[in-house]
């Protein structure tokens, strides 16, 4: 049994991407901007008690954790859709990080809760925006789930997945969240557009009431949705599309010409 992140079929061809290496890829790509100046100004600017690996570590880890719910059963046009898998890639995340500070695993303060949380789930949530939010949201309200065939994955790959980035306490807490979520899901006791909404309602007003959180919540964000785009690229080589090349310049940039304080 394997995670997808991408999957196509074509008769007697099959392109895919498995998650696993999804998420790997996107870590060395950041590796290459992790002594950036670009990195370093996040640090000393935007952050008080967290570093911004940490930060892209969850954002990295958790976006397309969603993912594992479209297992299966969403296969339209020879390929498996994961429309919205975002939104419930972020419930997942947020639900983590709490229970993680309910159960003792971590002992954030205030202002390091605050500084994991938000900027992580704010990336989570929007890495997809310009693909229409809205439209994508409305359609997980159809979503249909394959809940044994789920229920197998996440005691069998998450786990190992799940190992390679987090404590396994955390791994632990992480395989309860998607148990969790998934039970709900499948019993339509889930309304996931007005969970998004309120979600959506509470992180922008602690990031209309915190500058320097916004601020280190689109760092996040674009840092994320760079590391996808070139993660996904080498793992599915489709063609390198007009918004891809613009993010690999960008990426590059901020490698070699990354030089003053923003």
């Amino acid at each position: 049994m394997t995670i997808y992140s991408f999957l196509c079929l074509s008769g007697d061809k099959r392109s895919y991407e498995l998650l696993g290496d999804h998420i790997s890829n996107a870590l060395r790509f950041y590796g290459n901007l992790r002594n950036t100046l670009f990195v370093k100004n996040i640090n000393s600017k935007l952050l008080s008690k967290r570093v911004f690996d940490e930060l892209v570590k969850y954002a990295v880890f958790f976006h397309d954790i969603g993912k594992i719910f479209y297992q299966k059963a969403n296969v339209g046009k020879g390929c498996l859709s994961f429309v919205g898998h975002e939104f419930l890639s972020a419930i997942v995340f947020e639900k983590y990080v709490v229970k993680t500070v309910e159960e003792g695993l971590m002992d954030y303060s205030r202002e390091e809760f605050e500084e994991t949380l938000w900027p992580t789930t704010f990336s989570i949530l929007y890495h997809h925006h310009a693909m229409g939010y809205d439209e994508r949201l409305r359609k997980t309200s159809v979503l249909r789930i394959e809940k044994e065939f789920i229920e197998k994955l996440i005691e069998k790959d998450i786990p190992p997945l799940a190992a390679q980035y987090l404590l396994r306490s955390e791994a632990e807490t992480l395989k309860n969240v998607l148990r969790e979520v998934l039970e709900k899901i499948f019993h339509h006791s889930y309304d996931i557009p007005a969970k998004i909404g309120n979600l959506g309602i509470r992180l922008w007003n602690v990031l209309e009431a915190k500058p320097k959180l916004k601020r280190l919540s689109l760092a996040t964000l674009s840092t994320l949705i760079i590391l996808d785009y070139l993660s996904a690229y080498k793992g599915r080589k489709g063609p390198k599309l007009k918004f891809y090349n613009i993010l690999e310049q960008h990426y590059r940039t901020l490698i070699r010409v990354s030089r003053k304080p923003f």
